[in-house]
């Protein structure tokens, strides 16, 4: 009878060892799994860091490009006022000098 006993309760441990045995598998296959979903996240984030730093690349390149041109519009509308040549076409102004502040002066 006790034999018996320590039977059963050997056939009881085996049985808790077995669950264990699947449970230690099944979080195992999860670690992995999550190891798995971490490589892929890591990538993505490598792939979005690359692809922001090439986006601010291009802002920057974006940004100096229209200062330049801002520029270069600010001085050629300095250059057309400094040099402003009268209409042709008003009878009132046929000839004159351009002032410093770009006017038109008529002459006399």
């Amino acid at each position: 009878e006790e034999n018996s006993m320590k039977d059963n309760q050997i056939e009881k441990l085996l049985e808790e060892n077995s669950m264990k045995d699947n449970q230690i598998e099944k979080l195992l296959e999860e670690n992995s799994m999550k190891d798995d979903q971490i490589e892929k996240l890591t990538q993505e984030n490598r792939r979005l860091h690359e692809q922001l730093r090439h986006k601010s690349t291009q802002k920057e390149e974006l940004e100096r490009f229209i200062k330049e041109k801002f520029m270069r519009e600010k001085e050629v509308s300095a250059e057309s006022s400094r040099s402003h040549v009268p209409n042709p076409r008003d009878e009132s102004q046929t000839s004159g000098i351009a002032t410093e502040s770009g006017e038109f002066e008529p002459s006399s």
